[in-house]
């Protein structure tokens, strides 16, 4: 208002010398009655100003307008944090694993110095919708075995190859291999795979438009939204917070998505996303045919959508509330740390895990009349450092190992730049270590490509084929270099 104000002064003061000029040029002339009319006009235009400028001040944003400023705020902020691209890079996963005395005793190899540790190593590639998997398989550092396999996540379809056992790559079809559900599971990935595959996405920019377009549009329409303050508290620590609930019931679910597809029905932009062959209008104009005409707007029945902003509009956390299902996140934070809890909770049963910001915390399983514990934890380190520790005392004792003399204990230790260590323990004595560190090959890298011949494991001919090329020859040398006791390999591979 003040930077108005002043843009108009120069014009204002203009005025007032013109007005002086005309006010004594009339007093000469002694019209004395013009010149009161026109001193009472200019009165009641510069009152009818002053009004005018004052009314320009900003109405309160509603709760709903609240909400969908923070949200969608919020949103655009995660879209555009996608790289714009994704250099092409190999993962590369080592694990080794590491048998504690527990172990070893338990399966009477007190003495298997031998086993002192398993390690593997995991290439895994991804192109043109093919993933490859390169394992390789150590034995105290000494060579056991490697295997390759190709999976086609569209057919559902592997293939598997270790060289040294068989020359043959044997395919598994999880559809048919798999149990019913598993084959609809499958099923449903590969719809979404499909889909996805036969979108014309180039440009990360033209998707993160798009993406962000529709955001707006679709929340546009949330209007059943209340704003309520609420003080959190997770362990020692509270915070007040805004909280925004917004009911998305059928009505505004309709509407909003009723809008998102007639703006999408004349988008040239998202139209060229998809194949040119596609029916792209028939299609938008048969999911509007399909809307509701009469949605209720019970509340009863909504989505409920909670959002936990500090004073400051920070993100504090969501809930998601299903007529069955709920889950959160929060998280409050004082000049001490943050303390977190996610949770999740259906019908008979739920998961609560917190840590209070203060170096402790519960893993926790909620029952309608009860909350077990069933883990306790202490966690140090900073995120400076990068390295965090943490131990798990009490591991599930009040349910597997109640009014039992075992004390399991469950230690973590992890790097940020990529190693981390998984260490149990049962009554003080080590049961085993696991350790696993992670690293990247740079690409790009060869293609991937289906073996042309292949022995069908669904097929009990090609299957009983495949067993009989076998040959432990390279296998079982390797694991007596290794180490390994020769009754041992005799027992897992069969004497020669």
């Amino acid at each position: 208002m003040n930077k108005l104000l002043e843009k108009m002064k120069p014009i204002l003061c203009k005025a007032k010398a013109a007005f002086e000029k005309v006010k004594s040029l009339l007093i000469n002339m002694k019209h004395k009655k013009l010149i009161a009319g026109i001193g009472a006009g200019v009165l009641v235009l510069a009152i009818a100003l002053i009004i005018l400028l004052s009314g320009m001040q900003s109405a309160p944003l509603t709760p709903a307008q609240q909400y969908i400023k923070l949200e969608t705020d919020l949103l655009h902020k995660l879209v555009n944090s996608i790289p714009d691209e994704v250099p092409e890079v190999v993962p590369v996963q080592s694990i080794d694993i590491l048998p504690g005395d527990a172990l070893l005793s338990l399966l009477g190899m007190e003495d298997a110095q031998w086993a002192e540790r398993l390690s593997v190593k995991l290439v895994a590639k991804q192109k043109e919708g093919l993933q490859e998997s390169l394992w390789d398989f150590k034995l105290n550092g000494n060579d056991l075995f490697s295997a390759t396999t190709i999976a086609d996540p569209v057919s559902g379809i592997t293939y598997l190859v270790v060289p040294s056992v068989s020359e043959h790559y044997l395919k598994i079809d999880k559809n048919t291999a798999g149990t019913e559900d598993g084959s609809e599971i499958i099923g449903s990935a590969s719809a979404v795979t499909d889909f996805l595959a036969m979108l014309n996405i180039s440009e990360a920019d033209v998707a993160k438009s798009i993406i962000n377009k529709y955001i707006d549009v679709f929340f546009s329409h949330m209007t059943e939204v209340e704003k309520a303050s609420q003080v959190l508290n997770l362990g020692n620590k509270t915070q007040t917070a805004d909280v925004y609930t917004n009911y998305i019931t059928e009505k505004v679910f309709t509407d909003a998505f009723r809008s998102v597809l007639t703006e999408a029905r004349n988008d040239v932009a998202l139209k060229a996303v998809f194949p040119a062959d596609m029916d792209y209008e028939d299609v938008i104009d048969t999911m509007l045919s399909n809307l509701n005409e009469e949605p209720t707007n019970d509340r009863e029945d909504a989505i409920v959508l909670k959002l936990y902003v500090d004073s400051e509009n920070r993100l504090l956390g969501r809930d998601l509330l299903l007529p069955d299902m709920t889950a959160s996140c929060i998280t409050v934070t004082d000049e001490n740390g943050t303390a977190f809890k996610i949770s999740y909770s259906g019908e008979d049963m739920g998961y609560e895990f917190m840590i209070d910001g203060e170096g402790k915390g519960t893993l926790s399983m909620v029952q309608p009349d009860q909350t077990v514990i069933l883990a306790n934890l202490t966690y140090s380190g900073t995120k400076e450092s990068g390295i965090c520790e943490i131990t798990l005392s009490d591991f599930f004792e009040n349910l597997i190992f109640q009014d039992t003399n075992v004390d399991p204990k469950l230690e973590i230790k992890w790097n940020t730049n990529s190693p981390m260590s998984f260490g149990f323990s049962m009554n003080g004595e080590r049961f085993v270590t696991i350790n696993t560190s992670s690293s990247t090959m740079e690409g790009p890298h060869d293609s991937i490509t289906i073996p042309e011949a292949s022995l069908d494991y669904n097929v009990p001919e090609e299957y009983d084929q495949y067993l009989q090329s076998i040959d432990w020859t390279i296998l079982r040398t390797n694991m007596l270099e290794a180490g390994v006791p020769e009754n041992i390999v005799n027992f897992l591979l069969g004497k020669e």
